[in-house]
């Protein structure tokens, strides 16, 4: 019985690092992808802001330096909405990943510790 129980945890131990290792390498991941996101509406926000400066210089009065501006910030919003509507769906798509492995790990935790009670009641 000593040994079996042995296995049982060694088998725990092996299923918990095996977990925490997933659940680590999903953290980088996610933490990559939002970081990419965040990166790429920087970008865009500042290339706006270039493009801001070249409208000024070309502007031949402040009425049409208005209107081209007023057109830029309206490209700029929309970046920053369709930004922040694709880092919704990654996180979406990150929180039922997340999900799917706490359940996992919560059914391998069940077993180990079906298999524990097991040996106890055979002893």
């Amino acid at each position: 019985m000593q040994q079996q129980f042995f296995q049982i945890v060694s088998d725990f131990n092996q299923s918990a690092i095996e977990s925490a290792k997933r659940f680590s390498e999903f953290n980088q991941r996610t933490l990559e992808n939002l970081f990419n996101k965040q990166s790429e509406v920087a970008q865009a926000c500042y290339a706006n802001s270039q493009k801001n400066v070249s409208l000024l210089a070309q502007a031949k009065d402040p009425k049409s330096f208005v209107v081209l501006q007023s057109e830029m910030v309206r490209e700029c919003g929309e970046t920053m909405v369709n930004g922040f509507h694709e880092g919704t769906a990654m996180l979406d798509q990150a929180r039922n990943e997340f999900i799917s492995l706490v359940e996992e790990s919560a059914v391998n935790n069940s077993k180990s510790f079906k298999k524990v009670t097991d040996l106890v009641a055979r002893s």
